[in-house]
């Protein structure tokens, strides 16, 4: 066990390497989940007839969209809380503070899937000549607490600074089960193994987001043993409770606050689930299944983009901006500028490098889908706003307003959902590309517009405990 967790430790620890190892080892795993989400997109479009591979995009996006809706609220207590926001103050330890909002949100999902499998189960009995919903849909419904679970502890490695860790379980898992699939169904997989590899990848990636996060945030024991991931100085400090042995140590009244927090935060993660999710949903719900298939393969080839900037960051700048760094530090206008010309030039770099490689990437896929190009380079800009302008928002982040991030946010949700509404009916992959593409360009200027003003004090929940 200790071999393993010290194995985990040089995989997600950013301070086991030196600055040129370091970035090898970010650039070389970076590239592997890139191929691999390439290789799966392959396998999904060649295995299937396009209004089949919307079929299950479809159900992709719906089961992370209403994941991402429930889980963004604990996410975003999570991470600033990690970083070391109001962390004293409450005294709860980061292990018992997952275990925590981790049930909670479980409990969610599970009312959740319940109600879409009476959905399903009544749209069955209703439609019984028209379409199998429950069969078709059924892994999906079932994979939403999962990867719900598995996204929500890879925040908080990221806010620990374990990016690799957190890459691992959302990018590897998900796309090796549907290659390995593939592979012994050759030559072609159907939609019903393609959804249950989906599943079991979902599987997969929460028991290694949960393995991860035990490693990283596991407090010590009693008699003065340390986590075996973090044998040393890189093990994640669980703050002032580390002492403790657990939840049940904790006054009631820290929890009170906790829960209070993650409750003030159900507007600002309905408006960002809307902003990132909204125009996919309204595809995957509102279009026909061939354009949820054309618009699913874009967004997915799109996303290497967010894998592979990082580790060109990581190069330019072995100092990489995170949310750990206090508001003095994070307020200071000189490194900030400084962040967001690294930001740009990188995300200038990998953005010409993909337009470069636009038609043999859009060629893998076939025919079917030659003719994404417009759309595939819309959502290309919005990923590229997103890169030059993460220092910018990192920075709103640490020095929370919630009342500016709740009208950024809102502001770009209503642009995203009103812009893909209307052009659904014309042409719905561009019009959900383009609402993207909107929405990147509102958030990323009013963050950079709030950062130029410099910080403001952090939050803090004022109400006392009763």
């Amino acid at each position: 066990m200790n071999a393993a967790a010290r194995a985990l430790g040089w995989l997600g620890s950013p301070s086991r390497l030196g600055p040129v190892a370091g970035s090898i080892r970010e650039g070389v795993l970076r590239l592997v989940a890139a191929a691999l989400q390439i290789l799966a997109t392959i396998v999904i479009v060649r295995s299937l007839e396009p209004a089949i591979v919307g079929i299950f995009l479809r159900g992709v996006v719906i089961a992370a969209a209403l994941a991402a809706l429930l889980r963004y609220r604990y996410e975003l207590f999570i991470a600033p809380y990690i970083a070391g926001h109001d962390r004293a103050r409450l005294g709860v330890p980061v292990d018992a503070l997952l275990v925590e909002l981790s049930q909670r949100f479980l409990i969610r999902c599970a009312l959740v899937c319940g109600v879409l499998l009476v959905v399903t189960s009544d749209l069955d009995v209703l439609e019984p000549h028209r379409f199998p919903f429950l069969q078709t849909y059924l892994p999906f419904v079932l994979a939403i607490p999962f990867i719900g679970l598995a996204q929500m502890l890879g925040s908080a490695l990221r806010a620990a600074e374990r990016t690799l860790l957190s890459m691992v379980c959302s990018a590897y898992t998900v796309n090796t089960a549907i290659l390995c699939t593939a592979a012994v169904a050759l030559p072609s997989a159907p939609l019903d193994l393609l959804a249950w590899a989906f599943f079991a990848g979902c599987i997969v990636a929460a028991l290694l987001a949960c393995l991860f996060a035990w490693l990283v945030f596991r407090t010590p024991a009693v008699d003065g043993s340390v986590g075996a991931i973090a044998a040393g100085t890189d093990r994640v400090s669980t703050g002032a409770g580390d002492a403790l042995a657990g939840a049940g140590d904790v006054r009631t009244g820290a929890w009170w606050q906790v829960h209070e927090s993650v409750a003030a935060n159900s507007a600002i993660a309905i408006a960002l689930a809307f902003t990132l999710w909204g125009p996919s949903v309204i595809v995957a719900v509102l279009a026909s299944a061939e354009e949820m298939a054309r618009y699913g393969v874009a967004l997915r080839t799109a996303q290497i983009m967010d894998f592979l900037l990082p580790a060109l960051t990581f190069v330019l700048c072995a100092e990489r901006p995170i949310l750990r760094r206090t508001v003095e530090e994070s307020g200071q206008r000189p490194r900030l500028r400084q962040s967001l010309a690294t930001a740009a030039v990188a995300s200038s770099v990998t953005l010409v490098v993909l337009l470069l490689a636009t038609p043999r990437t859009l060629a893998l896929y076939g025919d079917p889908y030659r003719d994404l190009v417009v759309v595939y380079v819309v959502l290309l800009s919005a990923h590229w706003i997103n890169g030059a302008g993460r220092p910018a928002v990192r920075f709103l982040v640490a020095n929370w307003n919630a009342s500016a991030i709740r009208r950024t946010l809102e502001a770009a949700a209503v642009a995203a959902t009103l812009t893909t509404a209307a052009g659904v009916a014309w042409n719905a992959p561009l019009a959900a590309a383009v609402a993207t593409l909107l929405a990147a360009l509102i958030v990323n200027t009013l963050a950079a517009a709030a950062a130029s003003k410099g910080p403001r004090p952090s939050r803090s929940l004022e109400r006392p405990p009763p």
